[in-house]
């Protein structure tokens, strides 16, 4: 990309205020002013370098500070992780008459709150940020034994582990 020259803005001035002299000039004629050519074409170069000299010596607007831009609090996620992606592969599979592996269901959502918490929900901190009846699901499919989930329970559990 070429540089601009910084005199490109003056001849263009300079053109402007020639022409408009000539326009001046001729139009005077026509309505029976006489000017004089020289000095109106002299006043018109004058005027126009001088507003190239001010028009260069202003100061650009200034700007604001720019700030750093600041995500929202809970960026939307577009993209479901793996553990997402095998819950709802598990969750399709439970069609009517197709087996539905509550262990299987039950190690995702463990899973699922593990990496929504960076942390196992066994740990003390972890559990007291989860409901009774979420952290007690996680606790028997921790020991193997995991309670038969309804469809109004998953609902409750996924609804909190996406609040975490």
């Amino acid at each position: 990309m070429p540089v601009e020259s910084p005199w490109r803005g003056l001849g263009w001035r300079l053109g402007v205020g020639a022409a408009a002299a000539v326009v001046l000039v001729v139009g005077g004629r026509f309505v029976n002013l006489g000017f004089d050519p020289a000095a109106t074409v002299a006043l018109a170069l004058l005027a126009a370098a001088g507003s190239w000299i001010l028009a260069d010596q202003a100061e650009p607007p200034s700007r604001p500070l720019w700030q750093r831009p600041q995500p929202p609090q809970r960026a939307a996620a577009f993209l479901a992780d793996t553990r997402t992606r095998r819950l709802a592969t598990v969750l399709a599979r439970a069609q009517p008459g197709a087996e539905f592996e509550t262990a299987t269901a039950a190690r995702l959502l463990t899973d699922l709150v593990e990496h929504r918490l960076d942390a196992p929900p066994a740990e003390g901190a972890a559990e007291e940020r989860l409901s009774p009846e979420l952290a007690a699901f996680l606790r028997d499919a921790r020991e193997g034994r995991p309670r038969p989930l309804t469809r109004r329970a998953l609902h409750a559990h996924l609804k909190e582990i996406d609040a975490l």
